[in-house]
C-alpha cells in the first residue's frame, strides 16, 4: 500500500450523489476520517472500479482475476489491498466504517462488510456483482443497480440483505445508447443519474 495524498478539512458529501462522486476513478481506493470530540473516530472508505481487464494478476490488484475471485467468495487481490489500505489508515476491527464502492468497487465492499473482520456500520454500492454475497444483519445503506446493467447480473440473484435495494433501468426501450463507452448502463455517469433521482426521490 502507498498512500498518493492525504488532505485535511473539507466537507461530507451531500447525498448519493456527492459520496458517488468520491469513489476514485484512478487511485484505488480513498479514505475520510471523521473526528469529533469525546468520540471515536469515524471512517467512510471509498473504492474504485476495475482498473484493468487482465486475465492475468499482474502489479494492479484492481483487475479481471479480483472481479472473479470475488464474484465466486474467493479471496481477491482488491479485497486484500483495501483491507491493508484501511488498517494503514488507521482504521481498526472497533472502528465505524461506513464503505461506498461502484463496480468491483462495490463487490470489494460487499465482501468485507460481510468478512466480520470490520465494524461495517453502512454499505452502499452501484453497479456491483455482490447480490450473491451473505451479509451479516443489521447492515443498512443502498445497492443502487440498473436492470439493464450485466454486470450486475454476474453477481447472480439478490440474496437476504437489510439494505434497501434500489432499481431502474437506464435506458428505455428503444432509446439511442450512447457509443463512445462500452455496456452504457453500467458507466458512472450513469449511475450518477440514477443517484440523482434517489436525491430528489421523496417516498418515505
Amino acid at each position: 500500500v502507498a498512500r498518493v495524498s492525504e488532505h485535511s478539512g473539507g466537507a461530507p458529501p451531500v447525498g448519493a450523489e456527492g459520496r458517488l462522486e468520491r469513489v476514485p476513478a484512478e487511485q484505488q481506493v480513498r479514505i475520510e476520517r471523521y473526528a469529533a470530540p469525546g468520540a471515536p473516530d469515524r471512517y467512510v472508505v471509498y473504492v474504485a472500479p476495475t482498473q484493468t481487464f487482465s486475465p492475468v494478476a499482474d502489479h494492479d490488484p484492481w483487475d479481471l482475476t479480483s472481479n472473479v475471485a470475488g464474484v465466486a467468495g474467493l479471496p481477491a487481490g482488491s479485497i486484500r489491498a483495501t483491507e491493508l489500505a484501511m488498517a494503514d489508515a488507521g482504521i481498526t476491527p472497533d472502528s465505524e466504517v461506513v464503505l461506498v464502492g461502484f463496480s468491483q468497487g462495490g463487490l470489494v465492499a460487499d465482501a468485507i462488510a460481510a468478512s466480520g473482520r470490520w465494524n461495517a456500520v453502512g454499505l452502499e454500492t452501484y453497479g456491483d456483482p455482490g447480490g450473491g454475497v451473505e451479509l451479516p444483519e443489521g447492515i443498512r445503506g443502498v445497492a443502487v443497480r440498473h436492470t439493464d446493467d450485466f454486470v450486475v447480473a454476474t453477481g447472480g440473484p439478490q440474496g437476504p440483505t437489510d439494505r434497501t435495494i434500489v432499481e431502474r433501468r437506464a435506458f428505455a426501450p428503444g432509446s439511442e445508447l450512447p457509443t463512445d463507452l462500452p455496456v452504457p448502463a453500467h458507466q458512472k455517469r450513469a449511475y450518477a443519474e440514477t443517484a440523482r433521482m434517489l436525491d430528489a426521490a421523496r417516498s418515505s
